[in-house]
């Protein structure tokens, strides 16, 4: 009995003298100063297996460093953040564990205390972290959070809000830029958000509906256009139900370029009202033409191309469903052309650039074309050969001297090029150049050069015919291009 009292007394005394060896900063870890801020982390292991305690001690520490910074690690969070977070903590855990290693900056290990007690063994690890550092990591990390959200949550909360407002076609923008960025983030989840951000902007492609206000417009060419060709964007079957405002829609029409029609496009917004009003350029050609409208999404259909295949069908479904959203209206352009007195000369030459007396087949052929088509033409009693060799001015005061009540004067040249025999048939090819000038002004409004052969079973039927041949493609010509 008294070997017992005994052996309880040592234990008391030696467990007092124990407490007595623990550290301060383990009874009382310090508290943080003006300049840093301290982190403690405790590992234990009932075998006594002080690696064991000392990994659980440094997990404890570090999980404590990466509260205060803000890592917060679920479904939503990014491979990108995810492997910052790992690369941070990492480079922390090797800075705990390996004697003089400074990997962050500002992060220092303080003290290590082991505890070895007949239960088991305990690690105390103190660290300390530099504020101004500490605050600079806990900025970043908080930012890459943010971005990698924010840049899916922002515009779809953007889109929704302005769905509930009736102001579809921006609805559609924010969640076209949602799917973008879903599509090309690592979020774990971001199937869910590229496909219900595709599907939000299928729903606000669908309440908008494109009616023209009106059509069949008539236009005088090299004048303009007086009305506007008009379209209203409403949310309902019918015309009437109320206006999309802030729709920016493509109109696209036909100008004239070199003589030849290219497509330009004209964007412009709706109103208040839902109603956008396209007012065409001069237009400088002559007969029907058409001018169509439709949802300017062109910018963001051909960024929907490049997200992963696997999305294709949604997509595919998408850019169907917009380019089902147009108009087209059509209109008219004539020429007043028609009705301003115009005179024909016309000079033909041999393959030698000499006058053929008599012949008039080029202007005889510009004369049906132009006659065909209503145009006011005059005859003009100038000799042919009088042209030759003279100045654009000089012709036209020679044809404003010499006529009366011309306005307009269609001038020129045919000359054959090559005449030869092929088999039982002669093939002759020919050049002309006309000029049409307005005799007041002197001022060229139009020129054009044409090349055609022509066959004939004689030399000179094959002439005749060719002539007559450019002379029509000439006229042709002149109806389309001059105002």
């Amino acid at each position: 009995m008294r070997v017992s009292v005994i052996f309880l007394m040592m234990c008391f005394l030696a467990s007092i003298v124990m407490a007595d060896e623990i550290p301060d900063w383990v009874k009382n870890p310090p508290a943080d100063s003006e300049q840093f801020v301290y982190f403690s982390g405790q590992g234990f292991s009932a075998v006594k297996n002080v690696s064991e305690a000392e990994k659980i001690a440094t997990d404890d520490l570090i999980s404590g460093v990466l509260r205060f910074v803000g890592v917060r690690i679920h479904s939503e969070t990014s491979t990108e953040v995810v492997a910052t977070a790992d690369s941070y903590e990492s480079e922390l855990r090797k800075q705990v564990t390996q004697s003089g290693s400074a990997r962050v900056t500002g992060f220092q290990i303080v003290n290590k205390w082991i505890h070895t007690l007949d239960i088991g063994v305990t690690v105390y690890i103190l660290a300390r972290y530099d504020k101004k550092e500490l605050y600079k990591e806990k900025a970043r990390m908080e930012q890459l959070f943010i971005e990698t959200i924010e840049a899916v949550a922002i515009p779809e909360r953007e889109g929704n809000e302005y769905f509930r407002q009736g102001r579809y076609y921006e609805a559609v923008i924010r969640f076209i830029e949602a799917t973008l960025a879903a599509a090309e983030s690592d979020l774990e989840n971001k199937d869910i958000y590229v496909n219900r951000n595709i599907d939000d902007a299928m729903q606000a492609i669908e309440r908008i509906n494109l009616y023209k206000l009106s059509d069949n417009i008539t236009a005088f060419v090299g004048h303009e256009i007086k009305e506007p060709f008009a379209v209203k964007v409403a949310v309902g079957p019918v015309i009437d139900t109320r206006g999309v405002p802030q729709v920016a829609l493509e109109f696209s029409y036909k100008k004239l370029h070199n003589m030849s029609k290219r497509i330009e496009t004209s964007v412009i917004k709706t109103d208040k009202d839902g109603i956008s009003n396209f007012m065409h350029p001069v237009c400088q050609f002559v007969g029907r033409e058409t001018v169509t409208v439709m949802l300017s999404l062109a910018s963001y259909l051909k960024k929907l191309e490049n997200i992963p295949r696997k999305y294709q069908s949604k997509v595919d479904g998408f850019k169907r469903l917009v380019v089902s959203k147009k108009v087209t209206f059509d209109f008219t352009v004539l020429s007043q052309v028609k009705d301003i007195p115009s005179g024909i000369i016309i000079a033909e030459l041999d393959s030698n650039g000499q006058l053929i007396s008599g012949s008039n087949h080029t202007a005889s052929g510009i004369l049906e074309i132009l006659t065909q088509n209503g145009f006011n033409i005059r005859p003009v009693t100038i000799s042919p050969a009088l042209i030759l060799h003279m100045s654009d001015s000089d012709i036209t005061k020679l044809i404003k001297n010499n006529t009366t009540g011309i306005e307009r004067a269609i001038f020129g040249t045919a000359q054959i090029l090559d005449e030869r025999k092929d088999g039982s048939k002669y093939i002759v090819k020919v050049t002309g150049t006309i000029k049409v000038v307005d005799i007041a002004s002197g001022k060229i409004l139009f020129e054009k050069t044409i090349q055609k052969s022509g066959l004939g079973s004689s030399l000179n039927a094959a002439k005749n015919s060719s002539f007559k041949t450019v002379g029509k493609e000439l006229g042709k010509a002149v109806a389309r291009g001059v105002q």
